[in-house]
């Protein structure tokens, strides 16, 4: 039989349908195709054996949980992101990622709130004031053994010194000229004034001269390894016991004249001193040498440590024998002790206008700070137990005064625990012993549950444990945006609550804002902890199963006829090396009128009877593709 072909059912040459990994797309003529891949022209052939099926990608991947505990990767439909343990201090920007147990505890920032006990956010004490003070504020705590009284002692500003047992400050007379530093020996204190240095035990009220001197300046010090260290400027005095009398001479004097000493504290075989010039400064260990059985000596100094130029130590404050809190002009860094005296630090623990005063308490070391949340005068309350394996250890805001103004001191009410802080031109501030603050707050960390998509965040859970005050909770956008949420009236129930804004975002914080119960000042809210839901919002993408004709002769819906021998094999072919190259291509619908960037996923050519065309190629093409 011979096949005619009429020139109108075919065209000359495979102009425009040759691959290319490029996004090409098809100008459709008179021939009524319906559908083009990367420039190749098909009619679509959908039946019952060969349906076509147009779906949606899923956004969500299957969930395996092989963690010891289930937890929130178990839970199937809602992204969650929970957290009940706050101890892991402030700092962070994101709360991710879940696998890291100590960043899951920590928290962006907070104020007047405690953070410390797992699964517990609370109120922390109210701050009073013991005494006003005009000028210096410096303080140091003291017991009166034998009356079994705590006692802090606190500069009132204009040379005098009183003690403070919690409920009245005394005035302590007797001292040979205005005291402008103090320094505690666990019962009574030193201080330091322009013609030597009195002492008054906690027992009395009245000081008594011990050493002095001919220098013009009050010096400071600090009682280490059962003797008193003191300094004026380069000068490094050694003054063992209560013997007093004129000032010995110095003991070591460092070689610069403009060097000043700024903090000294204990190491388990050495006294560690510190000090600056200029932009230098240092950390010096002078071991202690008992071979004699008397009173330990001191040898030369051993430079142990050296800052980052720029960075002045304002103080130094070992604890427990293993701990020390270098205080500097730049923040906050934890060093480790050797039991030889030496000395490794770790990275900033905080950054911020750190002071050169610290005292401790348990675990804890509160830190004198010029900036503590709303940029008031206070402390900072540092977890020695809680250090990362940078040695950077857990911190959070605590004390806030309410002043502004430099911090002079922090010490301890004797063996209370409570916290004293001294405000240069304001005062001598306490913890309340029973009476909380009338508010406080936390901002958490970012959740963006380890993608940069955008999530629909849609409900809140917070639960209670003790239902005095309120609680009001507002949604906090990563620019800083704030949106109020709801507040759990005194005494409600626990409620979940919707989350805004609608909008999709990349990520969103909390804040949370405690207040204490309007009529009991001692009783106020207590967070066992949180749980935000979310839904991806990622834009979902369509996905394809196309059968479509290809053979090299062809009919359009209105009898068109075009083709030509190799036709079907010559679009085979470019799709089937789109496939392969795995490169973008356009997908083209001409009956909707719409075009899509796709990825070819699948090519399948059945051929249920040999065709008739002279190629041998033709049949029904399947092409599955997914839109990108």
């Amino acid at each position: 039989m011979t096949v005619t072909t009429d020139i109108t059912d075919s065209v000359l040459l495979d102009i425009g349908v040759a691959y290319s990994a490029s996004l090409n797309s098809f100008s459709l003529g008179a021939f009524a195709y319906e559908w083009a891949i990367a420039g190749q022209p098909f009619l679509g052939v959908a039946s019952d054996e060969f349906p076509m099926t147009r779906a949606f990608t899923s956004v969500n991947k299957e969930q395996f949980d092989n963690s010891r505990d289930p937890g929130e990767q178990s839970l199937t439909g809602w992204w969650l992101r929970s957290q009940r343990d706050f101890s892991g201090g402030a700092g962070i920007n994101f709360l991710e990622p879940p696998d890291n147990e100590r960043l899951m505890t920590r928290f962006n920032r907070s104020q007047g709130v405690d953070v410390w006990t797992p699964g517990t956010l609370k109120l922390l004490p109210r701050v009073r004031e013991a005494f006003t003070s005009s000028g210096l504020a410096n303080v140091a705590g003291a017991r009166d053994d034998g009356n079994n009284v705590c006692y802090a002692f606190g500069l009132d500003g204009a040379g005098g010194v009183k003690k403070w047992d919690g409920t009245t400050a005394t005035a302590i007379t007797g001292w040979a000229n205005d005291i402008e530093y103090l320094a505690s020996y666990g019962s009574g204190v030193f201080g330091f004034h322009d013609d030597g240095i009195d002492v008054a035990a906690a027992s009395g009220t009245t000081a008594s001269a011990l050493w002095t001197h001919s220098k013009s300046a009050s010096g400071r010090g600090w009682w280490v390894k059962q003797r008193l260290m003191a300094a004026w400027g380069n000068e490094l005095y050694e003054l063992g016991g209560f013997t007093g009398g004129n000032l010995p001479s110095a003991f070591y004097t460092h070689p610069r004249s403009d060097w000043e000493w700024t903090g000294a504290c204990e190491a388990p075989a050495a006294i560690l001193v510190a000090g600056h010039s200029g932009s230098l400064s240092t950390i010096y260990k002078f071991t202690v040498d008992e071979a004699d059985g008397g009173l330990p000596t001191l040898t030369s100094a051993v430079t142990v440590a050296e800052l980052p130029a720029g960075e002045i130590v304002l103080g130094l404050f070992s604890y427990l024998g293993s701990y020390m809190v270098i205080m500097t002009s730049v923040g906050v860094r934890i060093g480790l002790l050797g039991g030889d005296g030496s000395v490794t630090y770790g990275p900033l623990t905080y950054t911020g206008a750190a002071t050169g005063y610290a005292v401790g308490f348990d675990r804890f070391v509160y830190v004198g700070v010029t900036d503590v949340g709303s940029g008031n005068a206070g402390v900072i309350r540092v977890d020695l137990s809680n250090l990362d394996e940078a040695g950077r250890a857990a911190w959070a805001a605590d004390i806030d005064t309410g002043e502004t103004g430099a911090v002079d001191g922090v010490c301890i009410l004797g063996c209370t625990g409570r916290v004293i802080v001294g405000v240069n031109s304001q005062g001598v501030y306490e913890e309340h012993p029973t009476e909380l603050v009338s508010s406080g707050y936390l901002y958490t960390g970012q959740v963006r549950y380890n993608t940069l998509e955008n999530k629909s965040f849609r409900f809140l859970n917070l639960r209670r444990s003790v239902l005095d005050g309120t609680v009001a909770v507002s949604s906090v956008q990563a620019g800083g945006t704030e949106a109020a949420l709801y507040t759990y009236p005194d005494g409600s129930s626990n409620v979940e609550v919707q989350v805004v804004p609608a909008v999709p975002v990349e990520s969103l914080g909390l804040k949370i804002e405690l207040t204490r119960d309007a009529s009991d000042a001692t009783k106020g809210p207590e967070i066992a902890g949180w749980q935000l839901k979310a839904l991806p919002a990622v834009p979902r993408k369509q996905q394809w199963r196309l059968p479509l004709l290809c053979f090299d002769e062809e009919t359009d819906r209105f009898g068109q006829r075009i083709g030509h021998p190799g036709y079907a094999t010559t679009r085979w072919q470019n799709l089937r090396n789109a496939l392969l190259a795995g490169t973008p291509v356009v997908l083209q619908d001409f009956l909707a009128k719409e075009t899509y960037t796709i990825l070819i996923e699948d090519l399948q050519m059945v051929q249920t009877s040999p065709p008739r065309q002279q190629s041998g190629m033709g049949g029904v093409l399947v092409v599955t593709c997914r839109e990108l």
